[in-house]
């Protein structure tokens, strides 16, 4: 009789409680954010600060708090120059009412004077503008550290969630038994005991015949480590494949 065998069957089980942060660090990362897109840098900065102090070890908290911060003093230095510019634009025009009726060598004087100032502002402000695309490419780097840190907690997530894969190296059948062999690896950091499976003998429909819980050859199972399983019911010619999944295990 030919014989197929599924390679991989993983259950979830959740093995560890997911970590995270506190609802407070996430109410004010979220609060701090919706400051930024609201350009209110302040309230921000007051944001992000409590999210430091509620895990003074995240990164990402503190990268945001230091931009929020870099935005608040561009504001201040933008609106300052500004003012700063609104008064000399002032100053200029008292001067311009007080050059009628003046030589035309002093109006090229002023005027040569007017444009130099001008000048040095445009200067200026190309300078906070550079500034400003520095703080843009600041902030994107925190996104991106952001969404790598985000999706390193859920592949870590996932793994204790599902520790073990198991695989079905073999499907045979003797005069009295079908036999299944295979192998189980603990994908996680920790070590695991008292591996429990469950191979299930299916038809061609896929649906079950039989099946045998059995457990791992190794009771102790530790972190990276192989160890192999084996399980075997009474010969039934409607049997056909066969598939495997883990049903339970212990944390040390």
């Amino acid at each position: 009789m030919r014989k197929f065998f599924f390679m991989t069957v993983i259950l979830p089980f959740l093995l560890l409680t997911a970590c995270g942060q506190s609802a407070e660090y996430k109410k004010s990362i979220k609060n701090g954010e919706n400051a930024i897109s609201d350009k209110k840098y302040q309230k921000a900065v007051e944001a992000f600060a409590i999210a430091v102090k509620e895990d003074p070890n995240d990164e990402v908290a503190k990268k945001e708090l230091e931009y929020s911060k870099s935005l608040l003093k561009f504001e201040k230095q933008a609106k300052d120059q500004l003012n700063e510019s609104n008064q000399k634009i002032g100053d200029l025009n008292d001067q311009i009412t007080n050059l009628k009726g003046r030589t035309s060598e002093e109006l090229e004087n002023q005027l040569a004077t007017a444009q130099s100032t001008l000048s040095e502002k445009d200067k200026k402000i190309g300078e906070l503008e550079g500034e400003l695309s520095s703080l843009r490419e600041f902030k994107k780097q925190i996104d991106q550290e952001n969404a790598q840190k985000a999706e390193q907690l859920a592949q870590k997530q996932e793994t204790r969630n599902n520790p073990v894969q198991i695989k079905i190296t073999s499907f045979t059948e003797n005069t009295s038994f079908e036999v299944v062999e295979g192998e189980l690896k603990n994908i996680s950091d920790i070590s695991l005991k008292f591996v429990q499976i469950r191979v299930l003998f299916k038809d061609d429909n896929g649906n079950i015949i039989d099946s045998k819980e059995t457990y791992g050859q190794s009771s102790t199972l530790l972190a990276n480590a192989m160890t192999k399983f084996s399980a075997r019911v009474k010969k039934d010619p409607r049997i056909t494949n066969a598939t495997a999944e883990i049903i339970d295990f212990r944390t040390e």
